[in-house]
This record gives C-alpha cells, sequence and structure tokens, in this order.
C-alpha cells in the first residue's frame, strides 16, 4: 500500500489542496451558462487558478518537460502580445484560460497520481454532463419556434431541426454544446480503452447527449470516435470511409440549408482576405470574435478563425502544439484532436475543456510509462 500511495509522486490523501484545486478546474471547465452576467467558470476557475498558482511557485520540484511545453508557453505570450489587436475580451479570456488549464494540469503530472487522474476523468464527466442534460432538456422541450419565421416554406422542410438547436442556455445555440459534449464523448473513450474496467456507461450517454444536439458534423466526427473503439483494427479505415460517406449523404439532404452554401463561401472568403490584409493583420491577427467586420460573417471553420482572428503565429504555434501533444500522448489525443479537426470544418469553438481533455489524456500517458509495473498492479 505504502508503494501504491507514491504513484505519480503524490500522496493518496483523503484531502490536499493540489487535488482540490486540479478537480475545480478540471470539473468546471465547461460551466458556461450564457444568460448569467457571469458564468461559474470564471469564479470557480479563478479560484482554482488561484491555488494551482501558489502551489506552483511553492514546490520546487515542478519541472516543465516534455514535447508541449514549449510551444504552450510561446501561445501563453503570444495571447499577451495579441491584446495589441481588438479582440473580444470575452473571446480572449475564454482561448487564454484554454491555454493555462492545459498549463496548470501537465505541470502537476509528476503528482498527480493514477488513481487521482481517474477521479478527475469521473469528475469531468459527471459534471459535464450534469448541466448538458439540463441544457438538453430546456433545449428540446422548449424549441424556439421563432426561428422559422421568414424562412421560405419551400426550404423549411429541411430546416425544421433548428428549433431545437436555438433555446440553449449554455451557449447561443447547440453547436457549441455539441463540441462539450464531443469533448466528453472522446474522453469516454479514452478512459474506456486506456484503463480496466472503466465504465461504458459515460460513453453511451455522451453519444447519446451528441446526436440530441442536432449538430450534423460534430454527430459525423463522434460517430467516427466509436467506430474506433468498437471495430476491430482491420476494419476501422472502411469504417471511417463509410461514415465520411454517410455524412455527406447526409449533408446533401440538407444542401437547402443555408448553412451548408456558408461553409464553402467561407473558405473562399477567407482567401480574399489574406490577399489584402495587412502584413500586421496576417501576423497579429484581426482579433479574436473580429472576423465578421473583414467577412461579413463569422469565421465558422477552425482554420479561417485561427488564421483570421489569431492571426498566422497564432496558427503556426497552435498547430506546433497540436503536433507536440500527439506525440506526448504517444497519438491517444487523436481520439479528440481528429473529430475535433473534423467538427472544426463546420465550426469552431476553442474552450477549456477542449484543453483539459488533452491534459487528462496526456497526464495518463505521463503516469503509466513511469510507473508501468505499479500502474498494472493497482489498475487490476
Amino acid at each position: 500500500m505504502m508503494q501504491a500511495s507514491m504513484v505519480g509522486g503524490g500522496s493518496e490523501k483523503k484531502f490536499s489542496l493540489l487535488n482540490f484545486g486540479l478537480i475545480l478546474l478540471v470539473s468546471f471547465s465547461g460551466a458556461f451558462i450564457i444568460d448569467w452576467t457571469i458564468s461559474p467558470i470564471y469564479p470557480i476557475s479563478g479560484v482554482a487558478y488561484l491555488l494551482l498558482t501558489i502551489l506552483f511557485f511553492k514546490d520546487g520540484r515542478i519541472k516543465l518537460l516534455g514535447p508541449t511545453a514549449i510551444p504552450l508557453l510561446l501561445l501563453i505570450l503570444w495571447q499577451f502580445i495579441s491584446l495589441i489587436n481588438d479582440s473580444s475580451i470575452n473571446s480572449w479570456i475564454r482561448i487564454t484560460m484554454s491555454l493555462f488549464s492545459f498549463f496548470f494540469i501537465t505541470a502537476f503530472q509528476d503528482r498527480i497520481s493514477i488513481r487521482m487522474i481517474q477521479i478527475l476523468i469521473r469528475s469531468f464527466l459527471g459534471i459535464n454532463a450534469a448541466f448538458i442534460i439540463l441544457e438538453t432538456a430546456i433545449r428540446i422541450l422548449f424549441p424556439d419556434m421563432d426561428h422559422l419565421k421568414g424562412i421560405n416554406p419551400m426550404s423549411a422542410g429541411s430546416l425544421w431541426f433548428y428549433v431545437y438547436k436555438m433555446n440553449s442556455i449554455l451557449y447561443l445555440d447547440s453547436n457549441f454544446t455539441a463540441i462539450q459534449v464531443l469533448s466528453g464523448l472522446s474522453l469516454a473513450v479514452f478512459a474506456r480503452m486506456f484503463f480496466r474496467g472503466f465504465s461504458s456507461f459515460w460513453m453511451i450517454l455522451f453519444y447519446i447527449l451528441l446526436i440530441l444536439t442536432l449538430s450534423r458534423a460534430t454527430i459525423l466526427a463522434g460517430t467516427m470516435v466509436l467506430l474506433f473503439l468498437l471495430v476491430p483494427r482491420k476494419y476501422r479505415l472502411f469504417s471511417a470511409l463509410m461514415a465520411i460517406v454517410g455524412g455527406i449523404i447526409t449533408l446533401l439532404y440538407f444542401q437547402n440549408d443555408p448553412s451548408f452554401h456558408t461553409k464553402f463561401e467561407i473558405f473562399s472568403l477567407t482567401w480574399n482576405y489574406l490577399k489584402d490584409a495587412s502584413p500586421f493583420q496576417i501576423i497579429f491577427g484581426a482579433g479574436w470574435s473580429r472576423a465578421v467586420e473583414h467577412l461579413g460573417m463569422g469565421a465558422h471553420t477552425l482554420i479561417s478563425t485561427y488564421l483570421i482572428e489569431g492571426g498566422s503565429i497564432f496558427f503556426i504555434l497552435m498547430t506546433w502544439f497540436w503536433l507536440a501533444n500527439i506525440k506526448a500522448s504517444r497519438k491517444w489525443s487523436l481520439l479528440l484532436l481528429i473529430p475535433f479537426w473534423i467538427a472544426g470544418l463546420s465550426f469552431a469553438f476553442t474552450a477549456p475543456f477542449v484543453f483539459v481533455v488533452l491534459a487528462l489524456i496526456q497526464v495518463s500517458v505521463y503516469q503509466k510509462e513511469e510507473h508501468s509495473e505499479l500502474y498494472t498492479r493497482i489498475l487490476n
């Protein structure tokens, strides 16, 4: 038991400030409520950041190692440099919080035990599921019928589902919710594959919630994650291709949907913007949530958002960070990144819960490699 208690360099105390801070940070990384002046995530994360900052400087053993350390620190630095452009403060805070969330979880990776990692994963899944179940119930039971007003009756038949997407209590619409659900689904699939005996309940629950978001691109992406788990290795490529074909057929069914055409138009607008933008705008970006002022519409896709609003330096650093995270996690983070990128072809939303999941996956892999023998003994 003494040997088990030292896994990850931290003790299995009933209570520790580090574990408390991490639970706050991880559990409420998706606690957004759109109608509140201040969403719960901000004060709760503020307490977690303050506590973890004190512990970070107090503990001289902390070392920022691994392939993600340098690109992450450069991203954080660049976020503060980018304050010189005209970013929306809410978007800037959300993206900066995403980076700091990853920073604090991975900074303490030597002190997070294997058992604590599993507690953090279950805490993330449980709290996020509670918020999303409430959001889904309200959105489905009280649809926004006003959304169909003014729409051509000939096309209204294929747009019926929009009334069930717009009445979200967490975000502007359920596309945002879908990215949060996708993060939970990817984490649940990872835990089911990585930790022996981890329940399939969370995986099933989050996939049901994903379908109920009615976010087509994200549902396709989430289905591909499940195929990775359920389909034998030799059939995975074929199954992924079939899922893509099915997704294309579904999209063609909704070809009268204005958003279907917007996704193609946005790439042309992005290219035209980059040709005419000043060197300052190309390097530093137009500012978070400012694409609409240059394109006449939101950037929508992940690539356009990062290039136009974040700038080329941010885009390069984020790409470097993603590749480093893939390496540090021994490719396990692709369970989230691939569906996140697929969904990002239709809709872009960078939030703390995405980076929390990437951090939890990376720390899980790190602990398994550092304590492989004891890891096996504990999980058995």
